[in-house]
């Protein structure tokens, strides 16, 4: 049996983000835009009111906040799941404040102004000197505009602890990384990964914080494996289900 593909976009993004992953996967790829509130479980809830009934779940950086919402509050929806730039970790006093100082930064500069100068920290070293992926951010964070920055930087800041639930993760999992990641580094990667049962954890060399954009096929197997384990285990819950009942599958 085959289960449905979710990827949700990380801050600045919009589902843009996910094209050079979207060909390389094996399963059509829902792709929604993450909702301008100011709570990730508000997002989360919004969401799910339109997702599938089962999907593998995949999360980029913000994204990855909202998958363990969703996680946290409809664990019978979600099939597998992606960690990709992400941690379950809050936002530390310094971090907060830096989001704030970000909100400054976008609301006097302009978004195209400031997303071409983060540009260079989010990417790694050879991305950081692809003209094509800088566009495709600024491209990103123009369309996601201030208004809805300044919400999910709120959001962000606010978004809950979710260390504790890490353990009860029962689902194939894998938490991806680039190796050059300054803003979720991969020692946070390898820290959620060992938290979360038998998960997966792929780092990809000499990427950034943009995963989709910067190692489209890394993350792609990633994604793929997931699909595949998701999909065998929900065959095996069926034929089971369905011997007991007597019924020939």
């Amino acid at each position: 049996m085959t289960v449905g593909l979710v990827c949700l976009p990380g801050l600045l993004c919009t589902p843009d983000v996910w094209a050079p992953v979207r060909p390389l996967v094996p399963a059509p790829v829902v792709t929604p835009e993450l909702p301008a509130f100011d709570s990730i479980e508000r997002i989360a809830a919004r969401l799910l009111a339109d997702l599938p009934e089962r999907f593998v779940l995949v999360g980029l950086s913000m994204g990855g906040y909202v998958a363990l919402e969703i996680l946290r509050t409809a664990p019978e929806r979600v099939a597998g799941l992606v960690l990709a730039s992400t941690t379950a970790a809050p936002d530390t006093d310094r971090q907060k404040a830096g989001r704030q100082v970000a909100v400054e930064q976008a609301r006097a500069a302009g978004m195209t102004r400031f997303a071409k100068g983060l540009a260079g920290y989010l990417l790694g070293p050879a991305a950081s000197e692809d003209p094509a992926i800088q566009a495709a951010l600024v491209t990103m964070a123009e369309r996601v505009g201030l208004e809805t920055f300044v919400l999910h930087q709120t959001a962000t800041a606010a978004r809950p602890d979710s260390r504790d639930r890490l353990a009860a993760i029962a689902c194939p999992t894998a938490v991806v990384a680039g190796e050059a990641d300054r803003v979720t580094p991969p020692d946070k990667a390898r820290a959620l990964a060992e938290e979360i049962p038998d998960a997966r954890l792929v780092l990809a060399p000499g990427a950034g914080h943009m995963l989709p954009l910067e190692a489209p096929a890394v993350l792609a197997e990633a994604i793929s494996t997931i699909l595949a384990a998701a999909s065998a285990r929900e065959t095996e819950e069926f034929e089971a289900t369905s011997r007991r009942s007597g019924v020939t599958p």
